[in-house]
């Protein structure tokens, strides 16, 4: 903050409102939104041997939502409320937990997720229910650090876990994405973890996307 004060940009720090302001979104020019899992760090972004992570952004031109994403940013500057009406974007703590139920409970046939996190049983127990139904679910996890107390994630790990789901915790990348796809036909992406803090306590910002290409490519 201090750095782009000294070089003439407004800036101030995140709403007291949320436990955490953890949305990471640019507006450009009032035209393209930036809805990302990337925070602006050298590990999500690239450009050095220290870039470990799994991360992505949709860039989104369409003017209900670059409008909506707009009017969050200047409710969160402004220390209000914003009124959202957007269908397409996932917002917490207004609508995440809804949009990821539904999003879930939606899979017939197939059920990608990519996450950090893994900590709240609301949404363990539909990924669990899908499988149960039929749908092809397949889970990618990070690694646990070697330096922590143990997996954050082990709880919901073993839920998901007994009814026969299988999750893979990668240790290449950092899996800092958070990504549903569902059936190849929708996706979430956005920074909403799968934990209660996320869905119900932060500002968060994510996007459901039906374009064909994008969904190829987050498949891939």
């Amino acid at each position: 903050l201090d750095r782009l004060r000294a070089a003439g940009v407004k800036a101030q720090a995140t709403n007291p409102t949320f436990a955490l302001t953890h949305e990471k979104g640019m507006v450009i020019d009032g035209a393209t939104a930036y809805i990302m899992t990337a925070n602006f760090t050298v590990s999500a972004l690239g450009g050095s041997s220290y870039t470990t992570n799994r991360e992505y952004g949709i860039l989104d031109t369409n003017a209900q939502d670059v409008q909506a994403v707009t009017t969050i940013f200047n409710a969160d500057w402004n220390r209000s409320t914003p009124q959202i009406h957007d269908p397409n974007l996932v917002v917490s703590p207004i609508n995440s937990r809804t949009d990821f139920t539904s999003l879930i409970n939606s899979a017939h046939k197939t059920l990608l997720i990519e996450a950090e996190e893994m900590q709240d049983s609301g949404i363990e127990q539909a990924i669990v229910n899908a499988g149960q139904h039929g749908v092809k679910v397949q889970i990618i996890l990070p690694t646990p650090s070697s330096s922590s107390s143990g997996d954050s994630n082990s709880s919901g790990i073993s839920a998901i876990s007994r009814s026969g789901i299988q999750i893979e915790e990668d240790p290449y990348l950092y899996m800092h994405a958070k990504i549903i796809i569902v059936d190849g036909q929708r996706a979430f992406v956005g920074s909403e973890n799968i934990s209660t803090a996320s869905l119900e306590q932060n500002r968060e910002l994510g996007i459901l996307v039906s374009d064909q290409d994008v969904l190829n490519t987050l498949q891939q």
